[in-house]
């Protein structure tokens, strides 16, 4: 594969994003969609799992306690990350969007990881409330945490904020599709 150069010159002054690590599309049918990134764009194989209490804990949604869950699925294309999400219960941001997309879902956020701003993790959430976002949603599982934030630009997607654990090792997955990596 083709290595990316990055010219230095294109970062604005007030910039403070480190990386972009991913790119979620909410959908109503986790299958199809995971199916169709599959076959027409040869993304994967997908990393697939639940997300449910109470190993998904500290859930909020607009600033409420809420419990929610989700299905899941993971694929990397060199170091970006996609994800697919179908939420399964609970209010959150997945099901507004669902809403707001009259079903139909697609691109819902893009994803940072704390490890690439130069700050702690609660200075960087500070400097993303600090820039106009308000933060929509928190929780986390199984040693990761995540933030999500958004602007008052209905053009602009949300924005995750991910941050693992020390020495974090991704879990297997309930399954993989169309079959675990080699």
């Amino acid at each position: 594969m083709k290595k990316l150069n990055v010219n230095a010159d294109l970062i604005l002054e007030n910039s403070f994003i480190g990386a972009t690590r991913q790119i979620c599309v909410v959908t109503p049918d986790f299958d199809r969609t995971v199916r169709s990134f599959v076959d027409t764009l040869g993304i994967g194989p997908w990393w697939i799992n639940e997300y449910r209490p109470p190993e998904i804990h500290g859930t909020t949604f607009r600033g409420k306690s809420v419990e929610y869950g989700m299905k899941i699925g993971l694929a990397w294309t060199g170091e970006m990350n996609w994800e697919i999400i179908e939420p399964l219960f609970g209010p959150n941001i997945y099901t507004e969007f669902l809403d707001k997309t009259d079903g139909k879902g697609g691109v819902h956020h893009i994803g940072f990881l704390s490890e690439d701003f130069d700050s702690e993790w609660s200075e960087t959430i500070n400097s993303f409330v600090g820039r106009g976002h308000i933060i929509v949603q928190e929780g986390g599982w199984r040693g990761v945490q995540w933030v999500y934030f958004e602007g008052d630009d209905p053009a602009q997607p949300q924005y995750e904020l991910i941050r693992r654990d020390p020495g974090w090792i991704r879990p297997e997955p309930l399954r993989w599709y169309p079959h675990p990596p080699k």
